[in-house]
């Protein structure tokens, strides 16, 4: 029996890896009915890509008690919601049969309530999933797709439609001699037969209170450690296949640093590690650079997460 073949709220616990299925799977994951077709034909061509099973899962968001509910009778309110599940996870299939050729087996979907990103990392545990794929969220989407990253421990996509020029964009801060989220971006643009371009932002190592400052400061600092780093990512980008290009930027914005250098290439995807832990910056600003750049990126976006004592991650330095 299939992993999701319960379709509606019912939630089971995570099962053994004795008992799932020996199979790779890709889970895509939605909140509610307003979520764009182009995502879920990213999730579907990366299932191909990756020969896995496309599962999707819908997570409404629960609704807030008030005091009109509080004397509702639960048997009532119960069957209401039941069949308010059921309307919706009707909609979620034939939204997605129109929209995928051939069809999934309805055992695939389901369509629950809940909190988005603990059902996501709950379902995603329960059928092993290798790789979760997100569409952008309306609002505070980069967060939750870190927290669906840091939670599964498995690379999460914000899937987005596809660019003209087939570039892979990785960014890395050159602090792990490992590269974890290098030897990734590495495998995946090996898997798309795209073009592999690194990037890394050369962080100040002091606060500045405001851009004019940032921009005095940043004039007048030695250019030794750029040149420095540029000679290292070259290095590396030498001894990785399908590798055009090294970009070194220079800027107090590692975020927007990394979107310009896409946005140069026109890539198709951007990939960017996350750690565990957030960088003072992270704490004081409340996002991580990942965020930022899955929040503002015109395309995908796939999240590496990154576990100690590697310290990939990119740091954030700006606001």
């Amino acid at each position: 029996m299939s992993a999701l073949s319960n379709n509606t709220v019912q939630r089971q616990p995570a099962q053994p890896s004795s008992i799932v299925e020996n199979r790779r799977r890709v889970l895509f994951a939605c909140c509610d009915e307003n979520w764009p077709a182009s995502a879920l034909l990213r999730a579907h061509v990366f299932a191909e890509q990756l020969r896995d099973e496309l599962f999707v899962l819908q997570v409404q968001s629960q609704p807030r008690a008030t005091w009109r509910f509080r004397h509702t009778k639960a048997p009532l309110a119960s069957l209401a919601k039941l069949e308010a599940l059921e309307k919706s996870h009707a909609a979620l299939l034939k939204r997605c049969a129109g929209i995928l050729w051939p069809g999934l087996p309805n055992s695939r979907f389901r369509t629950t309530e809940g909190d988005f990103v603990e059902t996501t990392v709950m379902v995603a545990a329960e059928l092993g999933a290798e790789l979760i794929v997100l569409p952008p969220l309306p609002r505070n989407g980069g967060d939750a797709a870190a927290q669906v990253a840091h939670a599964a421990r498995v690379p999460v996509l914000v899937a987005r439609p596809g660019r003209s020029q087939n570039t892979v964009v990785a960014a890395t801060n050159l602090r792990d001699s490992r590269y974890p989220v290098l030897r990734h971006a590495r495998s995946v643009s090996s898997m798309l037969q795209a073009d592999l371009i690194l990037v890394h932002n050369v962080e100040p190592a002091m606060m500045i209170p405001t851009p004019e400052v940032a921009t005095l400061w940043l004039d007048a600092m030695p250019r030794t450690d750029v040149a420095a780093q540029t000679q290292r990512l070259a290095t590396v980008a030498e001894s990785m296949p399908h590798c055009v290009g090294a970009v070194v930027k220079y800027e107090a914005n590692t975020a927007q640093a990394i979107l310009e250098a896409s946005r140069s290439c026109d890539a198709d995807l951007i990939v960017v590690g996350v750690a565990r832990r957030y960088s003072r910056w992270e704490r004081l600003l409340r996002k991580s650079v990942a965020a930022r750049v899955a929040d503002h990126a015109y395309r995908s976006v796939l999240l590496f997460p990154i576990g100690p004592p590697s310290s990939e991650s990119v740091v954030m330095v700006g606001a």
